[in-house]
């Protein structure tokens, strides 16, 4: 290790992203308001008449968003690429062109309208100073020159191993102005091996790269051809393996402090059952990776609790949506906990033989934190009903945190993330996109939900290490 004999500043540390963000002097854009601003693009280019409602835009511009991104990144010429495209579509359905349909009309004419929305975006996102992350990596190329001009700062790219063009592109730039150099992620067992697939690409740039071609061979790391011990254990299910993991990482951490523990998960998803599985005592740990949002309890709890109200006949709830709903452990736990008269009423409810729960009668219980009203009376989709999901949010998240268990803080965490994506909701639904149908809304949460995921905080210098394989290298 390093020792310094006096006192020094510490070099700037910072992801690629926020590296390239610098460079590119655009602000990030989250995947809510992206997504809506190219609806209005959208409406404002294309050729149809009248446009496509909402719920069918959604089918396809997430993935077309995620198109442009990868152009960008990989910093394709798109005007050559669109063109091939539209050519390659135009071949596809000569043979039909005498019996054209509509549907094949409109098919054709979504590929001529491609290049325009990519342009349209572009220039929209550019104007405001925002970008996604495509965006960031396209600009940040094309300023590479001035920020080498106007900065003296010697640059280190560590812990990389498979780039994409633009990251390649700037790492070479810095390199062949002797402002930096490379410490590769890799093994010397993978970069020997001229066959290994893991070694291919840091070969290549060695190979390919002028900075690089007359260096030495780095001096790499060997720990792969240590000696190690494996210890296998018997363990049926993912959730008796995850809970079982966790108490032998937990040990082996408690026993030597000064040891280094990871925990590494082939299957993320079992993150939460190994986060509780862990010693009620044990708070020493780190979870480096997110967890996916759709995963969450909670989602299928908003889901539910829109599709209860899509199927409603206005008067009342259908029996079998409302009893899946409020049997969901989130709320019946809530439920029980804030109205005193709920269980006898779900009882009661349960004998019954009947089609429809009125409103009134859910609303007639007592209910001193008016947390049936928030839950059951909300309004049309068209009218306050997203700014009733953030509300009910903090209905949640006040309960949780007067509750203080630390079974609860999950769900917490969560909650908090839900209530930020429905105020953003319902400020874009105000301002840019009127939601008509609970459809739509399900629809619109699926796909935001689908780019979300829960960031947790640790100490990443000391304690258990709970990571999946991806943040293992």
């Amino acid at each position: 290790a390093l020792r310094l004999k006096q006192a020094a500043m510490a070099p700037k540390i910072c992801s690629i992203e926020g590296f390239i963000g610098e460079l590119a002097g655009l602000n990030p854009i989250e995947p809510l308001p992206l997504l809506l601003r190219f609806y209005e693009i959208y409406k404002k280019n294309t050729r149809e008449t009248p446009p496509q409602p909402l719920d069918q835009f959604l089918n396809w511009a997430p993935l077309l968003l995620k198109d442009f991104n990868d152009l960008d990144t990989h910093l394709v010429d798109t005007q050559a690429l669109f063109a091939h495209l539209d050519s390659y579509h135009r071949i596809k359905t000569w043979a039909q062109e005498e019996e054209s349909t509509p549907l094949i009309k409109n098919y054709l004419t979504f590929w001529e309208e491609i290049p325009r929305l990519y342009e349209a975006l572009y220039t929209h996102l550019y104007q405001r100073q925002t970008a996604y992350l495509g965006m960031h990596f396209r600009e940040a190329v094309d300023a590479l020159e001035i920020y080498l001009e106007n900065t003296q700062s010697y640059h280190y790219f560590v812990g990389f191993n498979a780039l994409n063009k633009a990251e390649s592109y700037l790492i070479q730039g810095v390199l062949n102005r002797d402002r930096g150099e490379t410490l590769w992620d890799i093994d010397a067992y993978f970069y020997e091996d001229p066959h290994h697939p893991s070694g291919r690409f840091i070969r290549e740039y060695f190979k390919h790269w002028k900075p690089l071609r007359h260096q030495k061979i780095p001096t790499l790391s060997s720990y792969y051809t240590e000696q190690k011990t494996i210890n296998l254990v018997g363990c049926t299910k993912g959730i008796a393996q995850a809970k079982h993991a966790a108490n032998l990482a937990a040990a082996a951490q408690t026993t030597d402090k000064n040891e280094s523990v990871a925990l590494v998960l082939g299957d993320e998803q079992l993150l939460i059952p190994t986060l509780s599985g862990l010693p009620p005592a044990f708070d020493d740990f780190n979870v480096t990776m997110g967890y996916p949002l759709s995963k969450t309890p909670l989602y299928a709890f908003f889901m539910e609790l829109i599709a209860l109200y899509q199927q409603s006949p206005g008067e009342g709830f259908l029996i079998g949506p409302f009893r899946s709903l409020v049997q969901l452990p989130v709320l019946a736990t809530f439920l029980k906990a804030t109205v005193p008269g709920w269980e006898d009423f779900f009882i009661l409810l349960t004998k019954q033989n009947q089609r429809l729960v009125l409103r009134d009668k859910i609303l007639n219980l007592e209910d001193p934190n008016l947390s049936l009203t928030l839950l059951f009376g909300l309004s049309d989709v068209s009218g306050t009903f997203i700014s009733g999901l953030g509300k009910i949010c903090t209905l949640f998240i006040d309960h949780l945190t007067l509750q203080k268990q630390s079974q609860d803080q999950w769900n917490l965490y969560y909650f908090e993330r839900f209530k930020k994506l429905f105020l953003q909701l319902a400020v874009f639904q105000k301002e840019h996109v009127q939601i008509e149908k609970f459809s739509v809304l399900r629809q619109f949460l699926k796909e935001l939900v689908a780019l979300e995921s829960i960031d947790f905080s640790g100490t990443p210098l000391r304690g258990l290490q709970v990571m999946g394989v991806l943040e293992s290298r």
